[in-house]
This record gives structure tokens, sequence and C-alpha cells, in this order.
């Protein structure tokens, strides 16, 4: 394999070293090793071990990244699986905003009124969360901060 030459400056090698060490993904810190480690012109063998890749990976993020630039260390691709319950999201939440369901039971039963789909808890649950809604649980602890740090910031929601 012919080797890549990859030209940094200072202020990015800073950049992707703190990536390599403290970014948020475990994919965003591999592409940063990566191309931090083919800076300073390690084998392709050290780099698949330090980083946890295989080789084809560590040509892939090379390559793509030459194409790309720093954008590509940090780009997501993943959208995730959209909800049937997106299609009629403005008639759920007009419907929660006159009167906010007490129980992830109650907000199943009114989606189901509302458009006949139904759901199971937990996927009603992560589809109301997405939304900014919080279970009694979580407005407890919210309120319980409040009164401990006097720190208005979690009475917003």
């Amino acid at each position: 394999m012919k080797k890549k030459e990859i030209k940094l400056t200072e202020e990015e090698v800073k950049k992707i070293l703190n990536l390599y060490k403290n970014g948020k993904t475990l994919k965003i810190r591999q592409r940063a090793g990566t191309i931090y480690f083919r800076y300073l012109n390690k084998a392709i063998p050290f780099i698949m071990q330090a980083v946890g890749i295989s080789n084809k990976s560590v040509s892939k993020h090379v390559r793509e990244y030459l194409k790309k630039g720093m954008d590509y260390i940090t780009e997501n691709n993943y959208k995730g699986n959209a909800s049937d319950l997106d299609k009629h999201e403005d008639v759920i939440l007009k419907d929660f905003e006159k009167k906010a369901p007490n129980t992830i039971n109650e907000a199943i039963e009114r989606i189901e009124n509302l458009t006949g789909l139904r759901r199971s808890w937990t996927a009603v649950k992560r589809w109301l969360k997405k939304r900014g809604f919080l279970t009694k649980k979580q407005k407890a602890y919210q309120r319980e901060q409040t009164k401990k740090n006097n720190n208005y910031f979690w009475t917003q929601s």
C-alpha cells in the first residue's frame, strides 16, 4: 500500500489529539487517533492496535480525511429509525398541550385514540422524552435539585 502523506498545522494537531483523547463517541476517537498516528508516520499495524480498528478501516479513515478534511472526524451519518408516531406528531402534541398525560399508560391510550397506532410502553416513553416531556421521577428530581441548589434552571422544563 502506498503511504499517504498527511500534513497538519499545530492547531489541527492539538484539535485532533483532543478529539482522540476526549471525543464524544468511539468512532470519533478512532478516526482522530488514526489521523494523528498517520501524521506521526506510524505503521499501520501500530495504528490498528493502538486505535482498535482493522487495516481496511485505517485506509478508509485516511482516504476520507484527505477528501473531506477535519469535518470527516466528527461527521455522523447515523439517522436512526423513524417512528410511525412522527407522522402524527402535530396531532399528538397539540392534544398533550391541552392536558399533559400523567402516566405513560395514559399517553399510550390517548395516542391510540388519536392515531390508531398502539406502541409499547418503552417506545412511547422514548418518543415523549425526545420531545421534552418528563416523567414524574424526573420532575421530582428537578424540584429537589431546585430546592437544594436554588438553581432556577431546572424549573424551566
